[in-house]
């Protein structure tokens, strides 16, 4: 099942809407896909982002959505990996390994928590931070629960 955004004015008048895809690997592809999902989500009034849908144990691809006042355009590609203790940044494609460590937010979840996910050699740690957005990713509000071995 596929969705369409769409944004309305206060009024209920219809002032946008996405096009139609055909495959989860367009701009605007939202929904469940037989190697994952790919949902919406609000950072701010003139920022939108969406999980890329993957089936593996990687760092999560987030397409971004800037609102221009008549569209929402897309704004890139990228990874929000750690930078430093309690901050995450976005980070642009790049190769990795599968070994050496890294630290990534996996998704965002309600009341802008976010599921984190650390691979340390062959231990992978997971947890959930409440996360504020920031110019250049996010940072860590709090941990709702710290990152441990599931």
């Amino acid at each position: 099942m596929n969705g369409r955004l769409k944004v309305w004015d206060s009024s209920g008048k219809l002032l946008w809407q996405a096009p139609t895809v055909k495959s989860s690997d367009q701009p605007f592809a939202f929904g469940n896909w037989e190697y994952g999902s790919s949902t919406i989500e609000w950072i701010s009034p003139k920022e939108l982002m969406s999980a890329k849908p993957q089936s593996d144990v990687r760092p999560t691809t987030f397409k971004r959505y800037r609102w221009t006042g008549a569209a929402y355009e897309p704004a890139g590609t990228g990874f929000l990996l750690q930078d430093g203790p309690d901050a995450f940044t976005w980070s642009k494609p790049f190769e990795w390994d599968g070994v050496k460590p890294l630290t990534w937010v996996v998704s965002l979840v309600k009341n802008r928590e976010g599921n984190v996910m650390a691979v340390k050699g062959d231990q992978y740690l997971g947890g959930t931070a409440e996360l504020q957005s920031t110019p250049t990713g996010f940072r860590v509000a709090r941990w709702v629960k710290k990152l441990a071995a599931n």
